[in-house]
């Protein structure tokens, strides 16, 4: 699954959107294709539909966001503008005729206080959605120009916040699909998402802006802030219901429930209603049973949940898939995403910075970049997250200093170090990345926005620039932070006798001590001069290649010289080494 990294003004986002998704182009053109053929199929495409709609948007201010971030994914993946309008309005379209051919399902809930283990807020989202999306999932970090970062879960191509997502001050939205007869030209379900959550720091906030402006109707918007304030919104054109917590949980599948609107469903026949209902109550009674002690694992429990009434839906038992599910705990910023169903996929977690922390983060790395010095790194990892890769990047000095402070908001620690080399032994700088498998290719996404190819004379014009990047599976990720708290993560066994090379991080100062020490036990070291990653500061990385066997040693004699300090900071990787060999 892809990880997007976006940022700068919306048409920028969406063309870095469009650029990261290219090469799912000839999917997405296909997914289009489908959508918009089986709409002229049932006379849904009708212009003076797509007009209308296409003109109260120009005209709301409110639209516009979505509107240039549209045109951005266009303009990247080569999708006529037009085109693409008419793909993004298509489930509007089907729903003003009826003539839905699959399901939009998602069950969400959300649960905060009495109702949780310790009161933690939870907002839980199981997507079914069409098959053809399967592929086209992915995870965007957002940094817009104006108004807060958030992390969202979307599709390949689709603008706006297309599913759930959640913002550094730890407000989390969800939607889910209603058939309705109260429909209108007003704004999508993702664009009211988007806009939440790069305007609004609560529940409150978000629901005082949807009672400011006018929906397009046809969906539930699910609510929960870091407070612990959950709501669910009705979206009608003409009404909106608003939905408070029993007993602190709300949960909506799709259909109305409320006064104002619960005589605009619309089914088409009634095993739907039957169906939307049933996995109403079928929450509810899930959230009821666990009710004080609910947590992950009973959030994963409700999510992965079958029986007479499945929350996890599988074709052809059901009339649709659940593609993926989300939990996010608004106070502490964090997403648990599984990319499938529910009841065999495994979740990756996804930290959002908060806003204290993406400022301060944000300010060093322009201030050491003003200082033309290397950006020192936040660490924004949760602690006890394994780490399972190291990539290594090898970037012009030109783009270093761009490229680091944008690894640095998009939550990465990174290493650096000053080299030399390819085309005319030119300068560059190369930076060690410790990360997640499931992260790379977010951090390459960031590399390839900030690494560019130049045009130089050496005599005759050369093209050179971009970023090498080597990816490294990690075979053993070891970190000593403050406060003593370890992080020790091992993958597979390795045979006694093999050979590993380690890389240790440590302070500068506890590097003389170190290499002596290894020294006498007849290692060789190479030390290289580092700055940045997880101390903070100007560090030392050395180099030792030794036998698997010996590595629990060298970990042990690390860890106790760096304990000396108040504030112990080390990090280790450990990779596997096929082959070495002294000429």
């Amino acid at each position: 699954m892809k990880i997007l990294s976006l940022h700068g003004d919306h048409y920028q986002m969406g063309l870095q959107h469009g650029r990261q998704v290219s090469d799912l182009r000839p999917l997405i053109l296909t997914t289009i294709g489908a959508r918009l053929e089986a709409l002229t199929r049932t006379g849904g495409l009708d212009a003076t539909v797509v007009d209308e709609l296409q003109r109260a948007w120009e005209s709301e201010p409110d639209a516009r966001a979505t509107t240039m971030m549209m045109h951005g994914i266009a303009d990247a993946l080569e999708i006529p503008r037009a085109r693409l309008f008419q793909y993004v309005a298509a489930s509007y379209l089907e729903d003003l005729l009826l003539a839905k051919t699959q399901p939009e399902g998602c069950t969400v809930w959300a649960a905060s206080r009495s109702a949780t283990r310790e009161g933690i807020p939870i907002l839980a989202k199981n997507r079914d959605f069409y098959e053809a999306h399967i592929p086209m999932r992915v995870i965007a970090y957002a940094v817009p120009h104006a108004g807060y970062r958030y992390i969202y879960a979307t599709s390949a191509g689709s603008p706006g916040v297309y599913s759930s997502g959640m913002n550094e001050r730890g407000l989390a939205i969800a939607d889910t699909h209603v058939s309705s007869r109260d429909l209108g030209p007003g704004l999508a379900r993702f664009t009211l998402m988007m806009n939440i959550l790069e305007r609004c720091a609560s529940t409150a906030d978000a629901l005082a802006y949807l009672k400011s402006v006018r929906c397009m109707g046809a969906g539930n918007l699910v609510l929960a802030d870091a407070a612990g304030e959950c709501a669910v919104v009705e979206n009608g054109f003409r009404a909106c219901g608003f939905i408070t917590p029993l007993e602190d949980s709300v949960v909506a599948t799709n259909h109305f429930v409320s006064a104002e609107l619960r005589d605009a469903n619309v089914f088409r026949n009634s095993t739907t209603y039957d169906e939307t209902r049933a996995r109403y109550a079928t929450a509810r009674v899930l959230l009821d049973q666990a009710r004080g002690a609910i947590d992950i694992a009973s959030a994963k429990r409700v999510a992965a949940h079958h029986a007479a009434t499945a929350l996890c839906r599988h074709r052809p038992l059901n009339d649709a898939d659940t593609i993926s599910a989300a939990i996010y705990l608004p106070a502490q910023r964090r997403l648990l995403f599984c990319n499938g169903w529910p009841c065999q996929g495994s979740y990756e977690t996804y930290r959002l910075l908060t806003e204290d922390e993406g400022r301060k983060t944000e300010d060093e790395g322009r201030r050491m970049a003003v200082c033309g010095r290397p950006s020192e790194i936040a660490l924004a990892q949760e602690t006890g997250m394994e780490i399972d890769t190291l990539v290594l990047a090898i970037v012009q000095r030109d783009d270093a200093d761009a490229t680091i402070v944008a690894l640095t908001r998009a939550g990465f620690a990174v290493t650096v170090l000053a080299s030399v080399g390819g085309f005319l032994g030119a300068h560059n700088v190369t930076l060690l990345i410790g990360l997640r498998a499931s992260e790379v290719e977010r951090a390459r996404a960031v590399l390839q926005e900030t690494c560019h190819r130049r045009a130089i004379h050496a005599p005759v014009e050369t093209s050179i620039g971009g970023a090498t990047l080597f990816v490294c599976p990690v075979a053993r990720y070891v970190h000593l932070g403050a406060d003593r708290v370890v992080v020790d993560c091992a993958r597979a066994p390795v045979e006694p006798g093999a050979l590993q090379l380690i890389l240790a991080i440590v302070a500068r100062e506890q590097s003389n001590q170190l290499i002596a020490t290894l020294t006498d036990w007849s290692y060789h070291v190479t030390m290289l001069g580092t700055t940045g990653g997880y101390s903070h500061r100007a560090n030392t990385t050395l180099l030792i290649a030794v036998r698997a066997e010996r590595v629990d040693s060298i970990v042990e004699q690390v860890r106790r010289i760096c304990e000396i300090r108040e504030q112990p900071m080390a990090t280790i990787f450990v990779l596997n080494i096929a082959r070495l060999e002294h000429l």
